[in-house]
């Protein structure tokens, strides 16, 4: 076969195999407090993403991206943390793809206790907002490994957790996760025994 025509069969074949993550626009959702499998081997660098911030000079990468949208107020963490075959860089945004706004970089995050320069991102989320992780490989590094998103904290569930009550202000609860606990029995429950309940 000729060479042009190779190239002209080869190349939409080639094409057809790129990563839908490799754009922000192709995000792939994330389940939260699931460890999702990561590879950027196949990515490409796009010069029209933003620069990444952390761990030296700021550049483009071997980029992936995830997403995901916070069902809570609380202090989230995007973790390749012991997770990844290669250094990584993490970044989280929100915004739309059009318009990122950064929330955090981070390059590696040693003091979590992250070896093999693996990286840890944590901000505090807040609820019905989406969040977009981007994930590459320091100085153009690549591999695969895992990300793990991380959901709200469950209710507290024992008297030795409570949560403080601020006066006046209303407090949203959720009694359908709590299960049955050794705490004193309701006195005025019909005809007494346990009850579901956070203590």
């Amino acid at each position: 076969m000729p060479t042009a025509a190779l190239l002209a069969f080869v190349a939409p074949v080639l094409a057809g195999t790129a990563m839908a993550q490799d754009e922000c626009s192709g995000a792939a959702s994330v389940a939260l407090d699931t460890l999702t499998p990561i590879d950027n081997t196949s990515a490409t660098n796009n010069a029209a993403a933003p620069l990444f911030t952390c761990g030296g000079t700021p550049s483009s990468a071997l980029d992936i991206w995830y997403e995901f949208t916070a069902p809570a107020d609380y202090v989230a963490q995007a973790s390749l943390c012991n997770l990844a075959t290669f250094d990584t860089r993490i970044a989280v945004y929100s915004g739309s793809c059009g318009s990122l706004v950064l929330e955090i970089c981070n390059d590696d995050n040693g003091a979590a206790g992250c070896a093999g320069f693996t990286s840890l991102a944590e901000w505090s989320a807040v609820a019905g907002t989406q969040y977009f992780v981007r994930i590459a490989g320091f100085g153009g590094a690549s591999g695969a490994g895992d990300l793990l998103v991380t959901g709200p904290p469950p209710p507290p569930d024992e008297c030795v957790d409570a949560a403080p009550l601020t006066p006046d202000v209303p407090e949203p609860i959720d009694t359908t996760v709590a299960p049955t606990t050794a705490a004193p029995q309701y006195s005025c429950a019909a005809g007494g025994g346990a009850a579901q309940s956070p203590a």
